[in-house]
């Protein structure tokens, strides 16, 4: 497995993904095959983030919420949970 392939097709699902750790783990697994499902609480950032990883050759879906606020962020982790489809986040 060649290092640009690493994460190849996997889905990681990163929280706080416009900063720091999230920012950066973000980085590594979409540019080595993975896909990158973002989570942030503003949304210009969480753009930024997406594109960012994108403009590195990976492959991106993103959510406006604030993960930590579960009446707001339950029902779409439940939706993502039950479903194959990134699509539907």
């Amino acid at each position: 497995m060649t290092p640009e392939a690493r994460f190849g097709d996997q889905v990681a699902l990163i929280t706080a993904v416009s900063s720091g750790i999230g920012r950066a783990t973000a980085d590594i697994i979409g540019g080595e095959g993975g896909i990158v499902g973002g989570v942030d609480r503003d949304q210009a950032w969480l753009d930024a983030a997406m594109l960012a990883v994108r403009s590195a050759g990976g492959r991106t879906f993103a959510r406006r919420a604030d993960a930590l606020d579960p009446g707001r962020s339950a029902p779409w982790w439940a939706a993502l949970s039950v479903s194959s489809d990134a699509s539907t986040f």
